[in-house]
């Protein structure tokens, strides 16, 4: 069985790699797992919240780029890691 645990997602928009479809269905499987709210709080430029019944936040980055790491998102993990440390 998979436990919840927090999560962050950074997808672009136009990966030509990993499809968008394919990465919205894993994020919408992790958010099922982590007992996430269907609706998003605003957390970041890019960057949705979603709260968890279970206390494991699930973050999803989303960028209008491809592949590539977007340096903005940096400020987005370490706010992640921050607020969600490990037990």
């Amino acid at each position: 069985m998979i436990k919840p645990k927090p999560a962050i997602h950074i997808m672009g928009e136009n990966d030509p790699l990993v499809k968008r479809f394919w990465q919205k269905l894993m994020c919408q499987k992790i958010m099922k797992i982590n007992g996430c709210t269907k609706q998003g709080i605003f957390y970041a430029q890019n960057a949705i919240i979603y709260p968890s019944s279970t206390h494991n936040p699930f973050v999803w980055y989303s960028h209008s780029g491809n592949h590539t790491f977007p340096s903005e998102a940096d400020d987005v993990i370490i706010k992640f890691f921050k607020n969600n440390s490990k037990p």
